[in-house]
């Protein structure tokens, strides 16, 4: 692999790296406020929908993000990346 392709994937690794770091900054953040809220004014025990929904996208994300992307992802890329490339 020549250098230019190894600094392409580094920077492709990074700018995904960033992005779930942002996701994950954002849903505490988020959530903290959504807890509190939940805490002073509201009777109802709620938070835990938005916390359990969010933390499932946030978990599939960070699968992505570290290797650990779940089969029908894959599958679907890879049918994506045939599609396109037919087109072209």
């Amino acid at each position: 692999m020549d250098e230019q392709r190894k600094l392409a994937l580094a920077k492709e690794r990074v700018t995904k790296l960033t992005g779930f770091y942002i996701h994950l900054a954002a849903f505490v953040i988020v959530m903290t406020a959504l807890l509190v809220a939940n805490l002073l004014l509201s009777p109802i025990w709620w938070v835990q929908w938005p916390f359990l929904a969010w933390g499932i996208c946030l978990l599939a994300h960070g699968m992505c993000v570290f290797g650990r992307t779940p089969r029908l992802i894959t599958d679907w890329q890879q049918r994506k990346i045939k599609e396109l490339k037919d087109k072209m």
